[in-house]
């Protein structure tokens, strides 16, 4: 094994939660209701449209319109401040930079990344893949392939590491072994479902079983 790849949200960073807490601060200012957690999770899990969840609804259709520039708006001003990477990925990068080429593969666009920028991480990363660098974002290959290509490393000496689906999805895709972490949106049962070859509860029991292989 030479590479291993990330996501970022729900992977490296708690970045859901302060997600979530940005839509229910957007609906409450725009007087719309909320989604609940489940519709939410659906929206990380499978990138389904939040506008979707006010079709049936009596939701004026210009007010949902714009939720998602509220939203944008929103989390450019507060993501950086409140998002933190998960306490083991302290712990584990800079462990796993020893020894393995480390890449970023997210959606996420490239801003997001100073969240680790700002604790010292990011830069123990050989390459960083996001919604800037491909013409198809995940579940499409694309992004992991991408990122294999510039680290040199072909797909059976990688590792995709997820909390999604979608990260799942385009391992497969990619031809990638697929690691799952459930700290994200996404159970376990949902990981395995889509294929992934192990799940963990966090980086840290990733890591114990990669030391032990």
């Amino acid at each position: 094994m030479k590479a291993l790849l990330f996501d970022f949200d729900g992977t490296l960073v708690d970045s859901p939660r302060v997600y979530f807490r940005l839509i229910e601060k957007a609906c409450a200012t725009s007087s719309l209701p909320a989604p609940p957690f489940e519709f939410l999770a659906r929206v990380m899990n499978e990138g389904f449209p939040l506008a979707h969840y006010y079709t049936f609804t009596e939701a004026p259709e210009m007010v949902v319109r714009q939720l998602p520039g509220l939203i944008h708006h929103l989390w450019t001003e507060h993501f950086h401040q409140e998002a933190m990477p998960f306490p083991e990925v302290f712990q584990v990068i800079p462990a796993f930079s020893c020894d393995y080429l480390l890449a970023i593969v997210t959606s996420s666009p490239k801003r997001a990344l100073e969240v680790l920028r700002l604790h010292g991480l990011l830069d123990l990363f050989a390459v960083t893949i996001t919604a800037e660098s491909v013409s198809f974002r995940k579940p499409h290959p694309e992004p992991i392939e991408k990122a294999l290509d510039y680290l040199g490393v072909r797909p059976q000496e990688a590792l995709m590491i997820g909390d999604t689906p979608l990260d799942v999805l385009a391992a497969i895709g990619a031809n990638v072994d697929a690691i799952g972490v459930a700290t994200g949106t996404a159970t376990a049962d949902q990981l395995h479902q889509e294929g992934a070859r192990a799940v963990f509860a966090n980086l840290m029991d990733f890591s114990s079983w990669l030391q032990a292989k």
